[in-house]
Parts: structure tokens; C-alpha cells; sequence
């Protein structure tokens, strides 16, 4: 009987159960093939478009704050763009060296310190 569970857990869910030793990123192209059944794609469509979108997904949160980060400690600017879309560039504070005037270590200490907080 609790044989029979785990084979239809698994048939249920393949990402599950008998799947568990498979790398993570086999385990996020089947569940990207489990959540679109009718997909189907080349070796560079799957990692151009199916794994960069679970990527970009995981990633997008730490860098919208680490971006929120730099402008407020002016290593890098932010501007509004036609459509509004908002675009990003060094800031005007690094000299013609392209080096920032302000300190990284200063910015690693906020950083540090907004952790803390």
C-alpha cells in the first residue's frame, strides 16, 4: 500500500519522490515542462528562455534592491526613460578614471549595517 502512494506521488509529480536525486536544474525544466505540457524547444531556446525565466524570477528581487543600494549611496544613477521605464548608469560622481568617488568599502558598511538592522 505505501509503495503504491509514493508511485502515484511521483507519477502526480515527477519533481518528487523518485526525482529527488536529479540536479536542480533538471528538477526546474521539468517543472517548466510540467507547468507548459505542450512545450517543446531546442537546447538553446530551453536555456535562453525557460531556465533564464526561472532565473530571472529567483534573481529579481536582490537585484531591484541592490540597485535601490547603489543609487541611494550614489555609485549609480537612475532615470526615466521614453515609456517610463526606468534606466540605470554609472553615476556622474566617477571621474573620466571610471572610478567611483565614493567609497565601496563605505557602501559595503551600509550594507552591512542594513543587514544588522
Amino acid at each position: 500500500m505505501a509503495r503504491l502512494m509514493l508511485v502515484s506521488q511521483a507519477l502526480a509529480n515527477p519533481c518528487s519522490g523518485f526525482n529527488a536525486k536529479l540536479p536542480e536544474l533538471a528538477q526546474q525544466i521539468l517543472r517548466y515542462l510540467q507547468d507548459h505540457p505542450r512545450a517543446q524547444d531546442t537546447i538553446e531556446g530551453i536555456t535562453a528562455w525557460w531556465v533564464s525565466e526561472r532565473a530571472i524570477s529567483r534573481w529579481l528581487p536582490q537585484v531591484r534592491s541592490s540597485l535601490a543600494a547603489l543609487v541611494a549611496q550614489g555609485y549609480i544613477a537612475k532615470h526615466t526613460g521614453p515609456g517610463g521605464r526606468i534606466f540605470y548608469r554609472l553615476s556622474r560622481r566617477t571621474g573620466r578614471s571610471g572610478r567611483s568617488q565614493v567609497s565601496v568599502e563605505n557602501f559595503r558598511t551600509s550594507k552591512k549595517l542594513e543587514r544588522n538592522s
